[in-house]
């Protein structure tokens, strides 16, 4: 089954909408491209008030966030953890766009994605007693990307070796 938008007038399947329980079909009249570009241009317009609202709300709910994350946190994995701690590490190194950094994929994908190459990191330091790390075959620093074809799991010794080189 297919509908068409209302606002780009294109028809597309029901997978390109969102669901809305309130509508007579089941879908929202807008596709999913044409909301995200009205979200887009809303957030450019009201960028000021939309981050004083949010500063504001952190300052009025500081104890319930801080419970939250000590929450979150406490029930994190030493993988998860380290998964998440070198995903924002190639984030903070990078020039690129999220999107493009870790193919395409979502930041908490990019975890997932990462979590096995720990887990092979945390193997090989128990088999071997020697440190080792997750590196980036073509580096961050060269435009390279946070994604499984683009990770290895080197000795910490190697690492610093091959240093920004080009393996």
């Amino acid at each position: 089954m297919s509908k068409t938008c209302i606002c780009c007038l294109k028809e597309q399947p029901l997978s390109g909408y969102h669901r809305d329980q309130t509508s007579k079909d089941g879908f929202k009249p807008k596709c999913k491209t044409c909301r995200k570009a009205d979200s887009y241009t809303y957030y450019k317009s009201n960028t000021d008030d939309i981050l004083a609202k949010r500063s504001e709300y952190r300052v009025l709910n500081k104890d319930t966030l801080a419970e939250y994350q000590t929450e979150v946190r406490s029930s994190l994995t030493e993988t998860n953890l380290t998964a998440r701690h070198s995903v924002n590490l190639a984030r903070s190194r990078s020039d690129l766009p999220s999107s493009i950094l870790y193919g395409g994929l979502t930041y908490l994908e990019a975890i997932s994605m990462t979590e096995p190459l720990v887990t092979l990191r945390f193997q090989k330091e128990q088999e071997t007693g020697e440190p080792h790390q997750i590196d980036h075959i073509i580096p961050i620093k060269k435009g390279g990307t946070h994604t499984f074809e683009n990770l290895q799991v080197l000795t910490a010794s190697a690492n610093r070796l091959k240093g920004d080189k080009v393996t």
